[in-house]
């Protein structure tokens, strides 16, 4: 049983540590607008639909540069063994 006592010491000063800084931080007044859902605005809506489809434009387009440069690399490589022969 090495530390037991000491362990429940720990956890009730962890415990009151918590609930002073508990009174110490100030609570939220603003309240976020919300993006999504039956509280968001029609810009707040739009501009979350327009990130989301800019973002997967950006996907797409790494996505792509990706293969070109995999198969580019492949058909670099092919040409050299081809030389090489």
């Amino acid at each position: 049983m090495a530390g037991g006592a000491g362990f429940m010491k720990q956890a009730i000063h962890s415990l009151k540590d918590n609930r002073e800084l508990r009174k110490i931080r100030p609570t939220r007044k603003e309240e976020t607008p919300s993006r999504s859902g039956n509280n968001a605005s029609q810009k707040s809506i739009k501009e979350a639909i327009s990130h989301r489809f800019s973002k997967r434009d950006e996907s797409f387009f790494l996505s792509r540069i990706i293969w070109i440069g995999m198969i580019s690399l492949l058909l670099l490589i092919c040409l050299v063994l081809y030389l090489m022969i």
